[in-house]
């Protein structure tokens, strides 16, 4: 950046002595020595906005909580309109237009806004995946928060009763139940047809009402 300047003067003192043709190659010379400059001042800039990093578009902002709230004695239906999804965790199939299927060995329903030491009682309407005379009920262990409540024998569709301690509901009014199917198979294996979902208890409404 200094050679510009110090040429110009150079030039200046050999034009005052008399020499055209030593000023005519000096004034080339900054003329180069500028443009060289400037081009080094473009890439310059050019390699440090390589440099940068450039802001990639915002990730989507993650979904809010699932509302889980339950007013006890309302009918969850797990059908097409039903809108059991909410409280649906692990465990659970596609909604069908009728019912749902757990699938796997497990299924989970997650509710808030119970009232905490109160006593109640889970009843769903269910059939199992049975296959007499091998399976011929669908067995289900029962747990709400982790203490078992029930043991059921799934086979034809009717309601099935479970008794909620008023022990576990604690003060925060949050309830999971879970059903555990240890026999849960496939259709397939079972040789009913080609679903190979592991399926165990289909759903068709669940109410928690209050208990005695």
């Amino acid at each position: 950046m200094k050679h510009p300047v110090l040429i110009r003067r150079a030039a200046a003192s050999f034009l005052r002595s008399g020499s055209t043709v030593t000023f005519l190659i000096l004034l080339v010379i900054c003329m180069c020595s500028t443009a060289c400059s400037k081009n080094e001042s473009t890439a310059n800039d050019r390699s440090d906005q390589s440099a940068t990093p450039t802001s990639s578009p915002s990730q989507p902002a993650p979904s809010a909580a699932a509302n889980t709230s339950y007013q006890i004695g309302t009918v969850i239906r797990f059908d097409g309109t039903g809108g059991s999804e909410r409280f649906r965790g692990a465990g659970w199939s596609q909604t069908e237009t009728d019912k749902t299927w757990t699938e796997g060995t497990a299924a989970t329903l997650n509710f808030t806004g119970l009232p905490a030491g109160s006593a109640m009682s889970l009843k769903a309407t269910l059939i199992g995946l049975t296959n007499p005379p091998d399976l011929a009920a669908q067995p289900a262990e029962v747990y709400a928060n982790g203490q078992r409540i029930g043991d059921w024998l799934v086979n034809d569709k009717k309601q099935y009763v479970a008794s909620i301690p008023a022990s576990v509901i604690g003060p925060d009014g949050k309830l999971d139940i879970q059903f555990r199917l240890p026999k849960a198979t496939s259709p397939k294996a079972l040789g009913q047809s080609s679903d190979p979902r592991i399926l165990g208890l289909c759903f068709f409404d669940l109410v928690i009402d209050k208990g005695t």
